[in-house]
């Protein structure tokens, strides 16, 4: 296997652990750039079929069914779906991979939206996929919004002390201390999977203490990805939801997020 199959199968290992279910089970907020581009294309969701990728644990469900006409929530983990289901059993859930959406015809959604990041936790080849079905199940000039890891930002090593949590309560120290040492011990598997090329890099990063393989891309490079893939050039949002150039100075957001349509 290549380096991107192995990141995309040790991530999908990782997010299926009853740890990572725990860390999100009551995930509920939107971050501000969501609110921002919800507000902004309102007029246009409250009509829309919405397809929901990489819905978890249902952080984004509640906002998305008031607003749009219908949704559609899907992920590729069964426990997190689960979890999903009792949270809000009203709302339309399946299990299905961003890779291969063919339980979905063409034309299927106006809207896509695959939020915090979840993109980014497949290798290249896999991520050009997502692409691909994402404009297919999505009808011409539909709305597709997503984030994704912003590469002008530095990412600190697992042994870092960037990585280490001070706290005064003793019981939260040793925990904290606890959470250092596992970030260390995981790097020590993945990192050695990173790869930097001219357009991206798979960056083993702090998510979920180190276990993952994280995709990092810079603004003008994920625009040229886009317009491959036969989307329109995108508008780029940050963490407070401003518009930023694509071709601007650096920012230091650890993520943006990317606002396209369907060619």
């Amino acid at each position: 296997m290549d380096a991107d199959s192995i990141g995309s199968h040790e991530n999908a290992a990782a997010w299926a652990d009853p740890s990572a279910v725990r860390l999100y089970r009551k995930a509920d907020r939107l971050f501000p750039a969501e609110v921002a581009i919800f507000e902004r294309f309102g007029e246009e969701l409250s009509a829309a079929r919405m397809l929901d990728v990489g819905v978890g644990t249902g952080r984004t469900t509640p906002h998305l069914t008031a607003r749009c006409h219908t949704y559609t929530g899907v992920d590729y983990s069964a426990a997190m779906l689960e979890l999903a289901r009792e949270r809000f059993p009203a709302a339309d859930f399946a299990e299905a991979d961003a890779r291969d959406l063919s339980r979905y015809g063409d034309d299927a959604f106006d809207a896509v939206l695959f939020s915090y990041n979840g993109i980014d936790y497949v290798g290249h080849d896999d991520r050009l996929r997502i692409l691909a079905e994402v404009r297919r199940v999505l009808r011409p000039a539909g709305l597709f919004v997503f984030s994704t890891h912003n590469r002008d930002v530095a990412v600190p090593p697992a042994h870092s002390l960037a990585n280490f949590h001070v706290s005064r309560n003793p019981i939260w120290f040793v925990y904290f201390g606890y959470l250092y040492l596992a970030g260390i011990v995981n790097a020590r598997h993945t990192r050695r999977l990173e790869r930097r090329e001219a357009d991206y890099a798979l960056i083993n990063d702090p998510g979920l203490r180190f276990r993952l393989l994280t995709y990092y891309i810079a603004r003008p490079a994920q625009a040229a990805q886009l317009d491959e893939a036969g989307f329109e050039p995108p508008l780029v949002i940050d963490q407070d939801g401003r518009e930023v150039l694509i071709d601007g100075e650096p920012v230091t957001d650890y993520m943006l997020h990317f606002v396209t349509r369907r060619r």
